[in-house]
């Protein structure tokens, strides 16, 4: 037979599910019913489901397909799931179940699952979540689970195993590279980046089950939180939450961890965890919690975190080794302390991380600091104190703490060794320092003690100072008031009794000489940008740069940027003063550009007046200490600025006695100036005054303008009359000279003629005339114009050199780098070439657009060695001079070097005679050749003191002779020379043996053109036999 039915109900209820609307179609046969279709709908779920149940085979089977559509998760099926609370979405998907139809027989499902706009913890996924199912279902108490995997994005997580009918599970779980980049909305992390594995295994009872886990990070970024590596083994059962073999690891910190909680302790969770901190880099720290001083360093140590939740307590100790902040080194230190609740609550709150720091505050928790100590050889610091984690953080922290060299941790203030106490407290809102400390700086070497102390408190943006107080043996520094940061406002007043000004420069780290006893007192009130200043001031027995004074008087106020003089009054000595009255805008004192000021600030009034009677000169030095040595003399000034500040008008006079400058960028003093000096409307008027400089009487006059305080239109004129001209042990000659400065000051035109007659040039090797590098010189502009000339009878010395020039320099051109033009003629002189000493006959140094170290040389020179004369010709460049060799008689040039450094010609003797005397040559040079240059050197020492120009001790050799004169030494075989320029023109010499008869020589050398010359020899030889000749040359050169 064959049945066909359609079955419609309005509501079917099915052991308490609500199915409506179902609408059956089905077909029945003698072994068969077919489910042809059932829909119906479950709450807002619609379900379609077609199938078959077969008795025809030996086993009866049956097979059913279904289909769900919109299953939502808060369905009253899942409400004893309670895992599935936090989640919420629409689920899709279809089945397949099916099996035999005998006592027993398991339920084989199958399945695709997908979960639509799902929310985890009211977090939204990105894309649906897709689930494949594999299961078999045993009884209605087992089922074994083949395959359960879930699947997000890229990531997947399986779970398999089985529930028998014991209540025994057997599961285990594994997700291998999960991105945690897709998980923002776990604990709101939205910066979340890494790679999460976990593996595990769920066994035990449903009631009681047991979770063995083994979870590992990698390369996890969390904002600026880094970790390589995170590993560790998580046990569950209840009531213990186990870790175990926690280690994590990056390259600023290692850390491990083991410990457990106790998740049943009358509702309160029980934490024991031990970590231990191999190492942590402090830097890290600075970048974690950008810290706006830099630390360094490491640290290691063990930290204990024990109690039940909340009634906590966490004892920890490192140790800190290398630690510096900036670049203070603080070296090795230890830090203890621990965290611990002062008060029990009454409420059992459950362990929740969002409210953690609720629970401490509830709790009253507390960290003690029992020690923070670091110690190097120059410093030492202990701290101690306590934090309450509670509504406003109440803390309080004691510091002791010794510093030996401060200077290297504040590099402007230079206290050298200081000790004391620093106390702070107070909470979020408001902290209080007080601070009571001793300190000496470096100069104090009498050990003596300054104390300082200041308390004040910080509420906010504002900071109230009650004392501040700077006190040393006789005088004191105090000051008090408030400042605002958000109000931009300040008031401080500060006086000064008996303070010593030289122990103030020393603190701020001022390294130049400051004395004198400070009285003063005054207020800073207003803006923070722009304040208003005012002062009262008195300095007794003061010194300052060379200038010393008795007292000083002042009242100057600095009020919306404008600097008010009311009163400054310098006494120097009896009825000498400085007096300084008036108001300047402070902005165009330290302004360089005044065009770039705005137009109102330019018409800003200017009236100003300075004083000066009987007062010394060595004042200018504290305003111009760099660009003089020394300044003396006897000044008187009146100055007066008026205008505005885009056209100041300067009027008054200046008078100058006894008047001695020194500069310090060059060798340069000024002596004995006397001069009176006229200001009128800008034009400062110099009428003539002299000055010495090194002994040499110099005349000045001329006027220029100033214009933004800068000389500008100059019409200088710097001359003499004639005289000689000193300057140090180098140059001493007959001068006269004229020179005009006209332009501007940063492009002068500098035009004169110089003009050097029967003077002496001692050059000295290595001297410079300007001993350091300026920089100010290499970026002077302008051009020059000059003329040097150099007459008849002016002598240049030097080492070996003695020669007599004259000619003409120009120097012309482009400042800094001017070009040299012009020739200088070599007269008589000498000049020692191989330790013999030569004799200039003629000679030009050529000059053509000289700028560098290249000048033309056309030199020449003669010397006379053992009858033979000698030539000597320098050309070229003075950077490569050519240098000949040529004698008369005539020798190679291997032979005149011999003649000038053995005093022995070689000329007409055979090559087996030259062989054996260079064989007794060298056997000679071993024993005399090092001191053959210490004898030419006596020889010129001699020559010098005898004031003769050749003294010379000389080997006679004869070409017969048989004995050397090593083996043979007597005083016929040795002679002496002696010469000496009576005349430019005319030179004698004289030679003997030193037994004094057996030979000598005269003769006379005359030169009348550089051309033409004679000469004529008398030699004697033997004299008792009467043996002489004489000989007479005249010598013409073309």
């Amino acid at each position: 037979f064959q049945v066909k039915g359609k079955l419609n109900s309005s509501l079917l209820s099915i052991n308490g599910w609500q199915l409506q609307n179902p609408n059956l179609l089905f077909s029945f046969k003698e072994e068969q019913l077919i489910i042809e279709s059932l829909k119906t709908q479950w709450e807002d779920t619609k379900i379609i489901m077609e199938g078959i149940i077969d008795w025809e085979k030996p086993s009866p089977v049956y097979k059913f397909f279904a289909k769900v559509k919109g299953l939502d998760l808060k369905n009253s099926a899942f409400k004893k799931i309670t895992f599935l609370d936090s989640f919420s979405g629409s689920l899709s998907g279809n089945f397949m179940i099916e099996g035999t139809l005998l006592a027993n027989s398991p339920i084989n499902l199958t399945g695709q699952l997908t979960a639509q706009e799902v929310k985890l913890l009211q977090n939204t996924l990105k894309e649906p979540v897709t689930a494949q199912l594999e299961m078999k279902i045993i009884n209605s108490s087992s089922f074994e689970l083949n395959k359960l995997t879930l699947s997000y994005l890229y990531n997947q997580f399986n779970l398999y195993g089985k529930l028998n009918s014991k209540n025994q599970l057997d599961f285990k779980f594994n997700s291998d590279n999960i991105s945690l980049e897709d998980f923002p909305f776990l604990s709101n992390l939205d910066e979340l980046r890494g790679i999460c594995n976990i593996t595990g295994k769920i066994q035990g009872t449903a009631s009681q089950p047991q979770i063995e886990s083994r979870l590992e990070l990698k390369n996890v970024n969390w904002e600026n939180f880094v970790v390589d590596n995170f590993e560790g083994e998580i046990f569950y059962q209840f009531p213990f939450l186990q870790f175990r073999n926690i280690i994590l690891y990056t390259n600023n910190i290692s850390l491990t961890a083991a410990g457990q909680v106790d998740l049943q302790k009358d509702s309160q969770k029980q934490i024991d965890l031990k970590l231990q901190l191999s190492r942590l880099n402090m830097n890290y720290l600075t970048e974690l919690f950008a810290f706006e001083e830099s630390l360094s360093g490491w640290a290691h140590g063990f930290a204990n975190l024990q109690g039940n939740w909340p009634d906590i307590s966490l004892d920890s100790q490192l140790d800190l080794e290398e630690i510096s902040i900036k670049n203070y080194y603080l070296g090795k230190g230890n830090l203890i302390f621990s965290l611990a609740s002062d008060k029990i609550s009454s409420v059992n709150t459950p362990l929740s991380w969002s409210r953690i720091f609720s629970d401490w505050s509830l709790n009253n928790y507390q960290v003690t600091i029992e020690e923070l100590s670091f110690k190097q050889a120059e410093m030492q610091i202990n701290a101690r104190g306590k934090v309450d984690l509670k509504k406003d953080i109440p803390f309080s922290l004691d510091i002791d703490f010794n510093h030996k060299k401060l200077n290297q941790l504040i590099a402007h203030l230079l206290p050298s060794k200081i000790e004391g106490k620093l106390k702070i407290m107070g909470n979020l809102i408001s902290q209080q320092f007080l601070l009571n400390s001793q300190f000496s700086t470096l100069q104090d070497e009498t050990g003596v003690q300054h104390d300082f102390k200041f308390t004040l408190e910080k509420k906010g943006s504002k900071i109230t100072l009650s004392e501040l107080l700077l006190k040393e043996q006789k005088g004191q520094f105090l000051a008090k008031g408030w400042l605002d940061f958000t109000q931009n406002l300040l008031d401080i007043e500060f006086q000064a009794t008996e303070f010593d000004l030289n122990n103030l420069v020393q603190l701020i780290g001022f390294k130049e000489d400051i004395k004198g006893n400070l009285n003063i007192t005054g207020a800073c009130q207003g803006s923070l940008k722009r304040p208003n200043i005012s002062t009262s001031v008195q300095i007794e027995d003061g010194y300052f740069r060379n200038f010393k004074f008795e007292d000083l008087q002042s009242k100057i106020n600095w009020k919306e940027g404008n600097l008010e003089i009311q009163e400054l009054i310098i006494s120097y000595q009896k009825d000498f003063q400085i007096k300084a009255q008036g108001k300047i805008p402070f902005p165009f004192i330290v302004s360089e550009k005044k065009e770039d000021q705005d137009q109102d600030f330019n018409q800003l009034p200017l009236n100003f007046e300075v004083s000066l009677e009987n007062t010394d000169l060595s004042f200018v030095q504290i305003f111009l200490n760099k660009n003089f040595k020394q300044a003396q003399g006897i000044t008187n000034l009146i100055l007066n600025l008026s205008g505005t500040v885009g056209q100041p008008i300067f009027n008054g006079h200046l008078t100058l006695n006894q008047g001695s400058l020194e500069l310090t960028s060059i060798p340069l003093k000024l002596d004995k100036i006397e001069t009176k000096v006229e200001i009128v409307n800008n034009l400062v008027k110099i009428p003539q005054m002299t000055f010495m400089l090194d002994n040499n009487l110099i005349y000045i006059s001329g006027d220029f303008k100033l214009v933004n305080f800068q000389p500008d239109d100059l019409r200088i004129k710097i001359w003499n009359e004639g005289g000689k001209l000193i300057y140090g042990d180098i140059l001493t000659a007959q001068t006269n000279f004229l020179a005009e400065i006209n332009g501007s000051i940063d492009s002068p035109q500098i035009k004169g003629e110089f003009i050097f007659s029967e003077g002496e040039l001692n050059w000295k090797p290595g001297y410079q005339f300007i001993p350091e590098k300026n920089d100010s010189l290499m970026r002077l502009k302008g051009r020059v114009d000059l003329s040097a000339k150099i007459l008849e009878n002016f002598q240049f010395k030097a080492p070996n050199m003695d020669l007599k020039l004259d000619g003409e320099i120009k120097i012309q051109g482009d400042l800094p780098q001017p070009l040299f033009t012009g020739q200088l003629s070599v007269r008589k002189g000498y000049f020692v070439f191989l330790e013999q000493k030569f004799q200039f006959t003629e000679g030009k140094l050529l000059l053509n657009e000289f700028t560098g170290p290249d000048v033309l040389l056309d030199i020449k020179a003669n010397t006379k060695v053992s009858q033979v004369t000698v030539f000597l010709k320098i050309s070229g460049n003075l950077s490569a001079p050519q240098i000949e060799l040529s004698s008369k008689p005539a020798l190679s040039e291997a032979e005149i070097i011999s003649l000038l450094t053995l005093n022995k010609n070689i000329s007409g003797l055979s090559e087996g005679e030259i062989g054996e005397l260079l064989r007794e040559e060298i056997f000679n040079l071993i024993f005399q050749g090092l001191s053959i240059n210490f004898l030419r050197r006596a020889e010129n020492q001699i020559a010098n003191y005898l004031g003769l120009d050749i003294f010379r001790i000389e080997a006679i050799f004869k070409e017969n002779s048989e004995t050397t004169p090593f083996y043979d030494l007597n005083f016929r075989t040795f002679g002496i020379e002696v010469g000496k320029s009576i005349t430019e023109d005319l030179f004698l010499t004289y030679s003997t043996s030193l037994d004094g008869i057996s030979e000598r020589s005269f003769s006379i050398d005359y030169q009348f053109k550089p051309d033409l010359s004679f000469t004529a020899e008398i030699n004697t030889f033997a004299l008792k036999e009467n043996n002489s000749e004489i000989k007479i040359g005249l010598q013409f050169e073309f």
